[in-house]
């Protein structure tokens, strides 16, 4: 309470109109009485510039090269809304008007749109953004400005993703994955894991992970923006052939590539009939939770072995990639960094959220439309990461990167 009384205090050297305004905000604390004291505070501000062009008011000034013209309608943003206000006006002495640079700051729409995103994100639809917006500030807003809205901060956010400099980041690994949207749209996300196990969206792009011209355009664009491949990186990804050409052709051997186990566990179980998919799933589970790569390689064959006695095509699709599920064995990472990194499960929290927040869209009208909502969720979805579990055996990792980076023929399954 302390601060209120040292605010009423300080009320009294205030313009009249805004020491009144101050007061009842103190007397009621309220977002009415808030947007009051702004809208009177805007106000003041622009009567205080237009004197120190004009100088003070009913003071003959012979050099005086502004003079005031009245006052007009006008508009400042407060909260999420485009409140009215009236604004003093000044022109010069052969009558050209003159802009105010406070009225050009505070009619900012930046504020506008950053408030409209923030009702989106936690859960406000545009259906109902109006009311919302009513029930706060006294004031509606249109669904059409709510759009335009959304679309322009949506598309700043796309931009700042797809433009940042990746120069800086000491990353050692990169997942990729897929995420389907409404009807036949899919993006490729990629995430990245640097040194201190903190976590960066490095892209997101339309398109699936069998397209192969899709997988060299997002690869190749991670380069461009300055990705340091030199020492080596760990790619973790799903089954994708198309993808793991894409990663071999355009990183060469400076990629080495961990295939996602859970994909694997999937593609194998769904070979099988449901009296063997409980047994099948313990023994993989049991084979690639051993701690050396010998031992898992062993386990492994043996699940493979049992398989080909149940159904071949389990085998098969067990058999396919069986190495590239036990990088991480060879690389001598084990504990809680393996099991971080053994799955594309890293980035499934970030697609999560944009389920949550894309999921009240109804209609996906084109690939921009995609991109927009996409960038607006990854970047809300990069605020909240926590590090990766393990991350203090990333500084080992990378050094056994090195290493294979200077040894590729230990990674060359071919």
């Amino acid at each position: 309470m302390k601060k209120y009384h040292k605010l009423a205090d300080s009320a009294n050297t205030l313009p009249e109109n805004v020491a009144e305004s101050l007061t009842l905000l103190l007397q009621n604390p309220t977002i009415h009485a808030a947007r009051m004291l702004a809208v009177t505070l805007a106000e003041a501000l622009l009567q205080a510039e237009a004197d120190a062009i004009c100088g003070p008011r009913y003071k003959n000034d012979p050099d005086r090269q502004f003079y005031r013209w009245g006052s007009q309608p006008g508009y400042v943003c407060v909260a999420a809304v485009k409140t009215p206000i009236t604004r003093p006006r000044v022109r010069t002495k052969d009558g050209k008007e003159v802009q105010l640079e406070t009225y050009k700051m505070l009619q900012n729409e930046d504020t506008l749109c950053e408030e409209t995103l923030n009702l989106v994100l936690v859960g406000v639809s545009c259906r109902n953004h109006a009311q919302a917006v009513e029930a706060v500030c006294g004031r509606s807003v249109s669904a059409s400005s709510v759009s335009r809205r959304i679309k322009r901060a949506a598309a700043e956010k796309l931009k700042e993703l797809m433009e940042r400099d990746l120069s800086e980041l000491d990353i050692v690994a990169v997942v990729i994955d897929g995420k389907v949207l409404g009807k036949g749209h899919m993006v490729i996300v990629a995430l990245g894991v640097d040194a201190e196990g903190r976590k960066w969206v490095l892209g997101v792009w339309p398109g699936a992970t069998e397209n192969a011209e899709v997988a060299k355009a997002l690869l190749a664009d991670l380069l461009r923006r300055g990705l340091k491949a030199e020492e080596g990186l760990l790619f973790v990804v799903d089954g994708s052939r198309a993808l793991r050409k894409a990663i071999k052709e355009v990183f060469g051997d400076k990629a080495v590539v961990q295939r996602c186990v859970r994909h694997k566990m999937e593609n194998v179980l769904s070979h099988l009939p449901d009296r063997w998919k409980v047994e099948a799933e313990r023994r993989l589970k049991a084979a690639w939770g051993m701690e050396g790569y010998d031992e898992a390689k062993e386990a492994m064959d043996g699940v493979l072995r049992w398989l080909k006695r149940l159904n071949e095509g389990a085998a098969r699709s067990l058999e396919e990639g069986l190495e590239e599920t036990l990088t991480l064995h060879r690389l001598g990472v084990r504990g809680e960094l393996r099991r971080s990194l053994r799955t594309t499960n890293l980035i499934e929290s970030c697609l999560s959220l944009g389920q949550r927040i894309c999921g009240r869209v109804s209609r996906w009208r084109d690939v921009r439309q995609v991109m927009r909502w996409c960038g607006l969720w990854l970047v809300e979805a990069e605020k909240r990461m926590r590090r990766v579990r393990g991350w203090r055996g990333l500084l080992e990792l990378k050094q056994r990167l090195r290493e294979a980076v200077a040894s590729p023929s230990i990674f060359n399954y071919t």
